[in-house]
């Protein structure tokens, strides 16, 4: 059953450093994450959790606040909380580099594009270096290209591997000698064993353009976008789109600032 289109003025988005996070923002965050994100696999190796509901504690972003480095951006329905993007940021001497280590949205307020502005509320029209993430589902890379406007591409991400597996390094679940990436294939070892069940009939709905292989258990995709990499074309109507988000995150974040 499609989901209600709810009014796009109720929707608005803002990106925090987690060390900002309230108790209170945390316990949502983890309510939103364990009621919305999937189950762990049937092949899981602790048969306590097969096909279990995936959960996260409270304690979980209480230690993604203690570094820094990660930030986050949420996603509201009038004031409630309905998708988050937990990213890590890694200053190089080429410029920024940011992996989303989280991406979930509210069950109700799918396929309305909610994923791809949490994205874009965290790289708008920035000059970074490079954008990615690790998932297993093939629709979250499609949300990737485009909030980015770019088409993953595994000679790119071959090319700059020493860029990903440098960013690696902040990213709790992943180690880079974990990281695998060849001219048919890019995955990630982060022992992470969520249901696969949907994934074929989600490659089937990527059509022609998905460049992947198999993904094996307790595997997810690696997918990175880089600034040298040519733009994909919008028409009008998406640019308008683009724009009035981005001047609507820019106002809101106004709103918060302290100003005389």
């Amino acid at each position: 059953m499609r989901n209600h289109r709810n009014n796009i003025n109720d929707f608005h988005f803002l990106t925090k450093q987690c060390s900002s996070l309230s108790l209170e923002e945390m316990d949502l965050c983890s309510k939103l994450f364990s009621q919305n994100y999937g189950i762990y696999s049937s092949k899981h190796p602790q048969e306590e959790k097969r096909n279990k509901q995936i959960k996260l504690g409270k304690t979980y972003y209480q230690k993604l606040a203690q570094n820094s480095d990660n930030y986050v951006a949420l996603a509201y329905y009038k004031d409630i909380l309905i998708g988050q993007a937990f990213y890590v940021i890694e200053n190089t001497t080429e410029g920024n580099m940011t992996w989303v280590i989280q991406l979930v949205v509210d069950k109700k307020y799918r396929r309305q594009q909610v994923a791809k502005k949490l994205l874009f509320s965290i790289w708008g029209f920035s000059n970074d270096r490079a954008w990615g993430l690790a998932t297993s589902n093939p629709v979250t890379i499609k949300t990737l290209e485009s909030a980015t406007l770019r088409k993953v591409s595994l000679s790119a991400m071959n090319k700059n591997i020493g860029l990903i597996k440098q960013l690696a390094k902040k990213v709790s679940f992943v180690h880079e000698d974990s990281i695998f990436i060849s001219d048919t294939n890019s995955v990630v070892n982060s022992t992470f064993y969520v249901n696969h069940d949907d994934i074929p009939s989600l490659i089937q709905a990527y059509g022609d353009d998905w460049i992947f292989g198999d993904l094996n258990e307790g595997y997810e995709w690696l997918a990175f976008v880089f600034s040298g990499q040519e733009l994909t074309e919008l028409s009008v109507k998406e640019f308008d789109k683009i724009i009035e988000h981005s001047e609507k995150c820019l106002v809101e974040a106004y709103s918060r600032m302290e100003m005389t």
